[in-house]
């Protein structure tokens, strides 16, 4: 990771400026986030369970990017998992502060997070992805994600990504 930027677990003293880079994400072209989703309390949630990972600028201490393991029973019942990649976990909610966008850290994210689930013995991981997206279909394709099908769920289109650890 770059000089002065640092992975580690979400802290609920954190809880607001972490919740500031969802809403302010609501505005990126391709982005299907709104006033109800995600949550100041979904957010509270995923740092309470151990499942919330940001980038801190050290320089400033400034938060700049945020991912999140998942536990949505309707998203892992999904047929499009592959069934040799289980155990999977479901990486989510992936978001970067604007000006620190293109630098790499969707894929330094998505890195640390997957090294947790290999931690917690999880086989692959999984996502869903917006295909209107662009920035985070660049992210996964680079990152060798398998693009495993379409589903339409929470009054969207998804794409379904998947890779094993």
């Amino acid at each position: 990771m770059k000089e002065n930027l640092n992975f580690k677990a979400g802290d609920i003293n954190r809880l607001e400026d972490i919740f500031k880079l969802y809403v302010d994400a609501r505005r990126t072209k391709g982005c299907t986030w709104t006033e109800e989703y995600p949550t100041k309390e979904i957010i509270k949630n995923d740092i309470l369970r151990g499942d919330s990972f940001v980038i801190v600028n050290e320089k400033n201490n400034e938060i700049i990017a945020a991912i999140s393991i998942d536990d949505d029973k309707l998203v892992e019942e999904q047929k499009c998992w592959s069934k040799e990649l289980k155990p999977a976990g479901e990486l989510a909610r992936l978001v970067i502060a604007e000006e620190y966008r293109g630098n790499g850290l969707a894929g330094n994210l998505i890195q640390g997070a997957m090294e947790n689930l290999q931690k917690r013995k999880y086989k692959g991981v999984h996502y869903l992805v917006s295909p209107n997206n662009a920035n985070a279909l660049r992210a996964y394709k680079k990152m060798e994600f398998n693009d495993c099908g379409r589903i339409f769920l929470y009054d969207h289109e998804w794409i379904c990504y998947e890779r094993g650890i």
